[in-house]
């Protein structure tokens, strides 16, 4: 038999690595061989490492199939990301300025709003996890907005040129928050948390001091609608969270039902809701001793001053939730409905009710400032300032609040007075003239009532601006000016 013959010989069914490289045929010397002849002689590894491919075209149908195949586990995929880069700081701000604003978030504005822990906010900006944790970033971005349209300075101050406006920077922030959420998944509106609702709620008081009230609004009710989600106002969901955040979330309890969107007041726990009177250093320690007052304690005296009222307000807001229908009109005409009856001081009218609301809110607060602490009470001639006590900084914490305390009982006495001015109002005949003379005695006499009472608040308003400093008044913003002391100065 010839050498070339293949009689006899084991045939590979494929060529091995080395016999197809070199384009030969692949034979065995006999059946038991575990290697061929080629790489024997080559002293190599007999291998069938290489993917062999088929001759000549694909068949149709398995082309078929194997799109169809393709197409099934695409749509079992998820969609591909948005092309959406990463946000950092340089795009809203130069570093150093964008730390600056923090700070004076911190110092200023934290009184006002205490939405974050602040060892634990402080520590995080040292450790600039605002470059890596995306979410943390965003917390940023609403704070700076909110500290940026509280305290109305020029922009020209922390030397800013990118911005013409507060407005202008204020939309920056809420833009980049935006684009910061949906990188973070499609998704991000189904998946509340309590950091999403305080940036939220941030982002609608920036945009309301700014003036964009349509953002302002859209805000506030993505806050409200996230707050039900999680069913925060439930006890048994503080299960979820831990003891942060179960505090964050009772600090913006408080401004989530002052927007008026699906609000109870009588059917809402405020004792429940109430923030602890302790600092953020004790959230962490509870059993760590403090002698002063902690600044928190402003914050939570504001609250029990705007619960004087709340039940008196109870008629004027929408009520149990709704998603559909929301409050337009004056509050007004609807304050004294079924307002809540308790003993009331005389003034001289008991056969005539039209003042116990008044004078039951004005009962309520003489009551709960004369509780609040010493610190926060309007100084008494002679006594020393603050600022002998504590440290300046703290001193201005507390002068911030003690301000934004007394300025609220101001407002909500006014905004009783001036409820009440048009109750009386309403009792003049259709037909009658705009004269007092038209009124009945005893509603003549009311009306003067009322107007005594409103020069006193006045007074008390006035006297309360001429002892904050200017950087005081100023640190409580456009809504301390704009809602609470530019209409009752203009009634006095």
């Amino acid at each position: 038999m010839t050498e070339n013959s293949r009689r006899g010989r084991k045939i590979a069914r494929r060529a091995c690595d080395l016999c197809r490289d070199r384009r030969i045929q692949c034979t065995f010397p006999d059946e038991s061989a575990a290697a061929c002849r080629r790489c024997l002689q080559a002293g190599v590894s007999c291998t069938f490492l290489t993917e062999r491919k088929p001759r000549g075209p694909p068949s149709r149908h398995v082309v078929q199939a194997r799109q169809r195949a393709e197409a099934m586990q695409q749509g079992l995929q998820s969609p591909n990301p948005l092309p959406i880069g990463r946000i950092t700081v340089a795009q809203f701000l130069p570093e150093p300025v964008f730390l600056a604003v923090l700070d004076d978030y911190l110092h200023r504005v934290y009184p006002l709003l205490p939405y974050v822990h602040v060892p634990t906010f402080t520590s995080r900006l040292a450790s600039r996890d605002y470059e890596r944790d995306q979410l943390f970033f965003q917390l940023c971005l609403a704070v700076c907005a909110a500290t940026i349209a509280s305290i109305p300075r020029t922009l020209d101050s922390y030397g800013i040129t990118s911005y013409s406006d507060t407005g202008e920077m204020v939309d920056r922030a809420s833009n980049l928050v935006l684009v910061g959420r949906l990188a973070l998944g499609t998704n991000w509106m189904d998946r509340p948390s309590v950091d999403s609702i305080i940036i939220s709620l941030l982002l609608a008081m920036a945009s309301h001091y700014a003036g964009r009230s349509i953002a302002g609004w859209a805000y506030t009710s993505e806050a409200s609608h996230c707050f039900r989600e999680m069913e925060l106002y439930k006890e048994e969901s503080y299960e979820k969270l831990n003891k942060i955040e179960a505090e964050l979330h009772d600090r913006m309890s408080y401004i989530v039902p002052h927007t008026g969107l699906a609000y109870d007041p009588k059917h809402t726990s405020w004792e429940f809701l109430l923030p602890l009177e302790l600092s953020d250093e004790q959230l962490l320690d509870p059993a760590a001793i403090s002698t002063s007052t902690p600044v928190i304690s402003g914050f939570v005296a504001l609250i029990h001053v705007f619960t004087c009222m709340v039940d008196l307000l109870d008629t004027a807001f929408p009520g149990a939730p709704s998603y559909f229908r929301l409050t337009s009109s004056s509050i007004s005409a609807r304050l004294f409905a079924d307002a809540t009856q308790e003993p009331q001081r005389s003034l001289g009218f008991s056969d005539d009710h039209i003042l116990d609301p008044l004078v039951l809110v004005m009962a309520r607060l003489e009551g709960t400032l004369g509780k609040i602490p010493d610190s926060l009470k309007l100084p008494s001639p002679g006594s020393p300032p603050l600022s002998h006590l504590m440290g300046p900084r703290k001193a201005e914490q507390f002068e911030i609040m003690r301000a934004n305390i007394h300025i609220t009982s101001i407002y909500l006495q006014s905004l009783t007075l001036e409820m009440c001015m048009s109750k009386l109002e309403g009792r003049r005949p259709p037909s009658s003239s705009t004269q007092e003379a038209d009124l009945s005695p005893q509603n003549s006499g009311l009306i003067d009532q009322l107007w005594k009472m409103r020069e006193s608040v006045a007074q008390d308003l006035l006297s309360i601006v001429n002892v904050s400093a200017p950087a005081v008044l100023e640190a409580n913003g456009n809504s301390m000016e704009s809602t609470k002391i530019s209409p009752e100065c203009e009634h006095y």
